[in-house]
């Protein structure tokens, strides 16, 4: 049986105006690995970017360093909205 390790090697908070909770967001670096995207990011809540839009989840969450994975998570989460936020099952 095969055990792939992560580690948090950063974590972001955001306090959205119009939400009662903070957005979470992290980043992980694979340990056991031989990729060259060892590093992802993840974000504990999802939402739409306008009334008239779905929830926005992203389709890049991979990145080969951890300056590229910051830049991913941060610019998904400045532009967070409160309209339509849903949690992330997988946070």
């Amino acid at each position: 049986m095969k055990v792939t390790t992560e580690k948090v090697v950063s974590e972001f908070i955001a306090q959205v105006d119009g939400l009662e909770f903070v957005v979470k967001g992290r980043i992980t670096e694979l340990m056991d690995t031989e990729t060259d995207r060892k590093f992802y990011w993840s974000i504990s809540h999802h939402y739409r970017p306008s009334e008239t839009a779905g929830v926005y989840y992203p389709s890049t969450v991979s990145a080969k360093t951890i300056e590229e994975a910051e830049f991913l998570l941060l610019a998904y989460m400045k532009n967070f909205t409160s309209i339509g936020v849903v949690p992330n099952q997988y946070f």
